[in-house]
């Protein structure tokens, strides 16, 4: 999706000191908008059709702008969007839902939910549109906190059209502080539809 961020590889690489540089502009996955728009919570409906466009158009950043650091609060909980994109062959489709992350510092723990997922076309435009909504509730669970990073699984199913989309696979991801505000950004890690395309996204929320 045409986000004009950085992707989130690039972003938890960076905080994990396993390389550098910045994320250029245009293109690719989001995960580190220099403002995030407040979405509210997984459970709200379908994203909206000017929540999409307003996404589409944040300004790039650069990466190393962004500080690892965990919030002064023992629970956290987290709204904000998941995108998943399937690679087919000479196509690509986008999917995006809302997601919750509820995370327990005490506990070094991470749960949550991502739901109410739409198909999107030209997701690499600053004027996206919607296909039609999908079915499913993929849940991101055995989440573990490591330092100011995270991860978890993250499994489930989607309907899309008549056709079953399995979700199994893990995120890895990182808590971090930017432009002031506290987020938790997520790498969804590749995994393959059953027909051995590659699909592969990103979670990103606010703190509430």
């Amino acid at each position: 999706m045409r986000m004009n961020t950085i992707t989130v590889a690039a972003t938890i690489c960076v905080l994990s000191a396993c390389g550098g540089g910045d994320g250029g502009s245009g293109g690719g996955l989001g995960g580190g908008p220099a403002l995030l728009p407040a979405f509210p919570s997984a459970s709200s409906g379908p994203i909206s059709l000017s929540e999409l466009i307003s996404y589409a158009n944040i300004s790039t950043i650069d990466v190393s702008t962004m500080t690892p650091m965990l919030p002064a609060v023992a629970t956290a909980t987290y709204d904000g969007i998941v995108e998943l994109e399937r690679f087919l062959p000479g196509d690509q489709r986008d999917y995006v839902g809302r997601s919750t992350l509820n995370a327990d510092f005490n506990a070094g723990t991470v749960s949550g939910t991502t739901t109410n997922f739409i198909e999107v076309a030209g997701a690499d435009t600053p004027t996206p549109s919607i296909v039609r909504t999908i079915s499913g509730s993929p849940q991101v669970t055995n989440g573990q906190i490591n330092g100011a990073f995270w991860q978890a699984d993250y499994n489930g199913n989607l309907t899309v059209g008549a056709e079953n989309v399995p979700v199994n696979t893990t995120v890895n991801g990182g808590f971090v502080n930017l432009s002031g505000q506290d987020l938790a950004v997520g790498q969804v890690n590749d995994f393959n539809d059953p027909s051995g395309n590659t699909i592969s996204g990103f979670i990103t929320g606010n703190m509430r």
